[in-house]
């Protein structure tokens, strides 16, 4: 017991001193290259080493920093991802050595793993909730489109008025696109890279029959009416079929708190008698079946519940 906090207290202290690298190192990097930019360096052993820095080529983030980036961008966290890891590094480390000191080795698993889970479920149901304000304006979008293109606008031109007219992630992804474009991207690459980061499947049916007519040709007004009927008459389906199983999804949830909400309460009444589930083997494989049966039927009752249109 005392190795194991021993560990975890040497883990949080260089945790802090890696965030400390992480987060305060780059600012200070910058700082050095704008002094050895505008000469405001007196010293000139100072101005040789921010010249060096500057001539350093500083590697590109990992394929996992970049994951981690695009899925803050969808959950609208504006936090960078090397400093949103540090962050939950360092509080699954504090709730570690709570669980160590609680439950020991039990403990520590059952909290990295509830900390793991809680965060990524957040970051799911925030992207979601950004998918679905996306969703909601697209109809609204494509009318401003089609409209601007009625009244003799490009489509590029169109882009500007939705990034101007709109709100929400609607202007966000469309002020981003024209920004791409304005950099040499071409249109369609860039509705491309918009579909990608939203991962809209409305959305996607738009990006698919814009670029169709801008290759075979046509009236883009007309298509774009004819897709902002469809994608009006699917929302308003979804809407139907998000009431009529909203009972399903009710119980989900109290499928899911109802366990560790009468835990909770056991824990508060009497500590001791909670605590025989994590300090004796037969407890813990009791815990571990619980946790998993609860997975496996909250699978099940969002796959009946979840109806793909």
């Amino acid at each position: 017991m005392a190795l194991i906090s021993f560990t975890m207290g040497l883990s949080i202290f260089l945790l802090t001193l890696a965030s400390a690298r992480m987060l305060i190192g780059p600012r200070l990097r910058v700082g050095r290259r704008v002094a050895a930019m505008d000469g405001s360096a007196s010293n000139p052993l100072a101005q040789k080493f921010a010249h060096k820095s500057l001539q350093r080529v500083r590697p590109g983030p990992s394929r996992w920093m970049q994951r981690l980036d695009a899925v803050l961008r969808s959950a609208e966290i504006d936090v960078p991802a090397r400093e949103f890891a540090v962050r939950f590094a360092l509080v699954g480390a504090c709730l570690a050595i709570v669980g160590d000191l609680s439950a020991g080795v039990a403990g520590v698993l059952l909290a990295v793993i509830l900390s793991s889970g809680a965060v990524a479920f957040y970051l799911r149901a925030r992207a979601f909730r950004r998918v679905q304000r996306f969703s909601d304006g697209l109809y609204d979008m494509l009318i401003l489109i089609s409209s601007s293109l009625k009244a003799g606008h490009s489509f590029v031109q169109a882009i500007h008025v939705v990034s101007c007219d709109m709100d929400g992630p609607i202007q966000e992804e469309f002020v981003r696109m024209e920004s791409e474009m304005q950099m040499g991207i071409g249109t369609e690459e860039a509705l491309q890279r918009a579909n990608e980061r939203i991962a809209s499947e409305d959305f996607d049916l738009v990006v698919t029959a814009i670029s169709i007519q801008r290759q075979v040709g046509g009236n883009l007004a007309e298509v774009i009416d004819k897709i902002a009927e469809t994608i009006r008459e699917r929302v308003q389906l979804k809407r139907e079929v998000k009431a009529l199983t909203s009972q399903g999804r009710m119980s989900a949830l109290i499928f899911m708190v109802l366990p560790g909400g009468v835990a909770g309460i056991l824990f508060m009444i009497d500590p001791s008698y909670l605590m025989v589930l994590f300090q004796t083997p037969v407890g813990l494989a009791m815990v571990f079946t619980a946790v998993i049966g609860q997975v496996i039927g909250y699978y099940f009752i969002r796959r009946i519940v979840n109806v793909e249109l």
